[in-house]
C-alpha cells in the first residue's frame, strides 16, 4: 500500500489523509458507562504516533451515564479517525457481546482493541507492533504487559502478567491456551475473519477465543520494548470488580466450556489437557477462596510457564 507520508512525530489526532484511504489499523474501543474513565482512553489513542492512518470505532453498549454523549463528542471532534457505535439496547443483556458486534466493522490491515475504562501508556505503541508483524509474517500476534490501576488511574505497581508469562507463544501453545491470560488491549493482531463458535456466547471470559483462534495462522510475540498498559480495576470493569471467588469461577467455567468445544470439534488431546492441567488449578482456587476442601488435585502451573519444546 502505497500512502502519501505526514510529518515525523504526527499523533492521530492531528493526522490527515486522503477521503477513503483504507486504515492500517483498525482500533475498536468498547465502552459501557466508562464516562468516567473513556478520556483517558480515547486521548491515548490519539496520542499514538504512527506514519500509517488509523481508525477508531468506540462501540457503545446503551450506557445510562452519559458515555454516548461523549463518544459523539469524540467522534464530532475527530469525523477523520473516529466513528461511533452507539446502541439504543444493551445488548450485552441479551446475548450479544460487543466484540464480534464492531469487528466486522474494521478495514484495517491489523486490529487493536481497548476497554473504554483501560489506556495505553505508550505512544508508539501502534507503530512498533505494526513493524514488528509486518517484519514477521509467520506470526499472527504480538502483545505486551500491562500494570494494574486503580479507578484514578493510578499505578498499583502490579503487572498483570507473571515473569515466566512474558514471553513468545508457538500457535500450538496459543490453540492449547498455554499462555499467561495476556489483554486484549495489548495485542495487535491480523484482520483474520474469525467464525466464533457457540461456546464463545456463554463463556464468562471470552477474549480466550481470540488467541485460541487466531493461532491456525501463527503464534505470538512478547514486546517488552512497549511500555505497559493501564489495565484499570473499576467499580463498572465486567472482570475487576468482582469478588476474587467470582473470577475463579468465572475463570474455571471459562475453561470448562472451551474443553467442551474441543470435544465438540473432536480435538481430545487438547481437551484432555484443558480439564486434567488447566481446568483444575482454577477450580482448586475457587475452592480455596471460598474455604471448601481441595477436592481436585493440584497441578503446577508449568504450561504457562515451560515453553513448548514439541514445537
Amino acid at each position: 500500500m502505497n500512502l502519501p507520508s505526514v510529518p515525523a512525530g504526527t499523533p492521530l489526532r492531528a493526522q490527515t489523509w486522503p477521503l477513503n484511504t483504507r486504515p492500517v489499523v483498525s482500533v475498536l474501543i468498547c465502552t459501557y458507562n466508562h464516562r468516567a474513565y473513556l478520556r483517558d482512553c480515547l486521548d491515548n489513542v490519539l496520542a499514538q504516533i504512527t506514519d500509517f492512518p488509523v481508525e477508531v470505532i468506540v462501540h457503545d453498549d446503551a450506557s445510562s451515564d452519559g458515555t454516548a454523549d461523549l463518544v459523539r463528542q469524540y467522534a464530532e471532534r475527530f469525523p477523520a479517525c473516529v466513528q461511533a457505535v452507539l446502541q439504543s439496547e444493551n445488548q450485552l443483556s441479551q446475548g450479544r457481546k460487543p466484540r464480534p458486534l464492531i469487528r466486522p466493522l474494521a478495514r484495517g490491515e491489523f486490529v487493536a482493541m481497548c476497554d473504554g475504562d483501560d489506556f495505553w501508556r505508550d505512544a508508539l505503541k501502534l507503530q512498533k507492533q505494526v513493524d514488528w508483524l509486518r517484519a514477521h509474517p509467520e506470526h499472527v500476534l504480538c502483545f505486551h504487559d500491562a500494570f494494574y490501576h486503580d479507578a484514578g488511574g493510578r499505578s498499583l505497581n502490579e503487572r498483570n502478567l507473571i515473569p515466566e508469562a512474558r514471553r513468545d507463544y508457538t500457535a500450538r501453545e496459543l490453540r492449547e491456551l498455554r499462555w499467561g491470560w495476556m489483554l486484549m488491549g495489548t495485542m495487535l493482531h491480523r484482520n483474520i475473519p474469525l467464525d466464533l463458535p457457540p461456546e464463545y456466547a456463554l463463556v464468562p471470559n471470552g477474549d480466550a477465543f481470540f488467541p485460541m483462534l487466531l493461532a491456525a495462522h501463527g503464534g505470538a510475540k512478547y514486546m517488552d520494548d512497549i511500555e505497559p498498559m493501564a489495565y484499570r480495576q473499576s467499580p463498572v470493569s465486567r472482570w475487576t470488580s468482582r469478588p476474587l471467588r467470582e473470577q475463579r469461577a468465572m475463570s474455571a467455567r471459562t475453561y470448562l466450556l472451551i474443553s467442551a468445544y474441543f470435544l465438540r470439534i473432536g480435538e481430545f488431546e487438547v481437551a484432555h489437557s484443558l480439564l486434567t492441567r488447566q481446568l483444575p488449578n482454577y477450580v482448586n482456587s475457587y475452592l480455596l477462596e471460598v474455604g471448601v476442601l481441595k477436592l481436585v488435585t493440584q497441578q503446577p502451573a508449568d504450561w504457562v510457564l515451560e515453553p513448548d519444546k514439541k514445537s
